[in-house]
């Protein structure tokens, strides 16, 4: 009671007021709701982004070693094959010589008459 006076408040007005703190507790109660439901959803959504960046950097570095690894072998196909065509340069380069030196021999053999053809084989063979 203040100053002497009581409050007098209706039974409808009561049921009224009663009614609309339950639909606000209700409201209250589903903002709420809906509040740590986006909350959840974003602490979700920042773990698949956390693990999608790891997903990125790995993937990134694993492309990093692998175009690290194609130039590397790049250099030795091309160092493999600058070998190679030196290679068969040398193998030319003998070839002439065995067959300039065969020509020699034989001819050499056919000028002297004395040596036997086994002789003029075996000094071939010698040289291959």
């Amino acid at each position: 009671m203040r100053g002497g006076k009581a409050i007098s408040i209706s039974p409808f007005r009561l049921l009224v007021l009663s009614f609309r703190a339950d639909v606000a507790e209700r409201s209250r109660k589903e903002v709420e709701h809906r509040v740590l439901s986006t909350e959840d959803n974003i602490e979700s959504l920042e773990s698949k982004l956390k693990e999608a960046r790891q997903l990125t950097e790995e993937a990134t570095r694993k492309h990093d070693e692998t175009t690290y690894k194609l130039d590397k072998l790049g250099s030795m196909l091309e160092r493999a094959s600058d070998r190679a065509d030196k290679a068969e340069k040398r193998v030319a380069e003998l070839e002439a010589e065995l067959a300039r030196r065969s020509s020699a021999l034989t001819n050499k053999a056919m000028r002297n008459g004395t040596q036997k053809l086994s002789d003029v084989k075996s000094s071939l063979n010698r040289w291959r």
